[in-house]
């Protein structure tokens, strides 16, 4: 990811929930013969909730704030590869991508290990409605994508790289629900699943 004869870039996850795909994603790099380091760009204060589910942008642009803390010693420098579970509203991953330049880095890619959220979950996740969910409001243009986060470049994990990943250790093909990337509920949606009576 990084032009030829600069230092290789650095591989950091959004703690806590990236940080299992972060080191598949430095090992499977490491494989490939592309150089490259891993560490933590964020320290992460553990008292602050989940900011996507949070009820207004207000609130959610102030839980990312009070949440995440860029270390400026392992970004400074540097071309930053940042591995994130899944982008819902994408308002977080911008606000993060900013606090990372804003600590010195070159340029920023961001890379998802999850295909693009294109559908609400009703089975248990506070998922906003489908017209609000960043892939959508892009119509899944990832390069419009990018320049909206303003980074350098944006990639997802494709369904198919999902369940080869989610079933390669096992070597079976289960059977895990992907509505929220497919728009295939497993189990009918009323119109109170749907948050119309709530």
């Amino acid at each position: 990811l990084g032009p030829e004869g600069e230092p290789p870039p650095v591989i950091i996850p959004i703690p806590e929930s990236a940080a299992h795909a972060t080191l598949g994603f430095y090992e499977e790099s490491i494989n490939m013969g592309r150089p490259c380091t891993m560490d933590f760009g964020f320290f992460r204060n553990p008292y602050v909730g989940r900011s996507f589910i949070s009820p207004s942008q207000e609130l959610r642009d102030l839980k990312v704030l009070c949440k995440f803390n860029p270390m400026e010693h392992v970004l400074k420098g540097k071309t930053v590869v940042v591995i994130d579970d899944s982008i819902v509203r994408g308002t977080t991953a911008r606000q993060l991508a900013g606090l990372i330049y804003s600590a010195g880095a070159k340029a920023v890619h961001i890379r998802i290990s999850s295909p693009p959220v294109t559908d609400p979950c009703f089975y248990g996740m506070d998922f906003p409605s489908k017209e609000e969910l960043f892939a959508n409001t892009h119509f899944g243009n990832v390069q419009a994508m990018a320049e909206w986060l303003r980074v350098t470049s944006l990639g997802y994990l494709t369904p198919e790289g999902l369940v080869e990943a989610a079933t390669r250790s096992s070597g079976t093909r289960h059977s895990f629900c992907r509505a929220c990337f497919t728009g295939v509920y497993p189990v009918p949606v009323t119109g109170q699943a749907t948050g119309q009576d709530w």
